[in-house]
């Protein structure tokens, strides 16, 4: 399957250096102790460490964890939120609003500062519909903040086949 990526990508750096309670830069121990989730599994290839089910913002995510030698470096989330838009659309929400609390503003680029969800599924849907359901199309947000910040998060909603699913990654810059 082809995938189209809509130009409209979440970049954030926030002075925040954490997310799910962990600080960039922690070893794969410190990571364990600070308990992300029940059981993290390790994959030595991938240095990664997955948790299944991590409550955010009122969703179950699951969490990827990479963690090279030099520390933890990344966390990405991702999660299904619906078949229907409608269901999709206040999970999205929920989601959107905690990024903003903790993190600040939103943009969608080219659209100016993101108030709710509504314009990335709009343009999802768009851009679905225009390929008759044979892609999956990704309509992505970013927020700006200071050049000293100390993390850059990047996400998109996706339509597909299924409904809807959204990622969040977050990193060091």
């Amino acid at each position: 399957m082809r995938f189209i990526a809509v130009a409209l990508i979440l970049w954030a750096s926030t002075a925040h250096g954490d997310v799910l309670g962990l600080k960039f830069g922690m070893t794969t121990a410190q990571v364990k102790a600070a308990k992300p989730c029940k059981t993290p599994v390790a994959n030595a290839a991938k240095l990664s460490l997955t948790c299944k089910a991590v409550a955010f913002a009122g969703t179950k995510m699951d969490a990827e964890l990479w963690v090279p030698r030099t520390g933890l470096a990344r966390v990405g989330l991702t999660t299904r939120i619906g078949a229907a838009r409608k269901d999709a659309e206040s999970a999205a929400d929920a989601i959107l609003d905690k990024l903003v609390a903790d993190y600040g503003p939103l943009d969608m680029i080219g659209a100016g500062q993101l108030k709710t969800s509504g314009a990335l599924f709009d343009n999802a849907d768009r851009t679905f519909a225009q390929f008759k359901g044979k892609l999956k199309a990704d309509s992505v947000f970013t927020a700006n903040h200071a050049p000293d910040d100390t993390m850059k998060i990047s996400g998109k909603l996706i339509r597909d086949r299924s409904g809807y699913a959204i990622e969040l990654s977050f990193a060091t810059p």
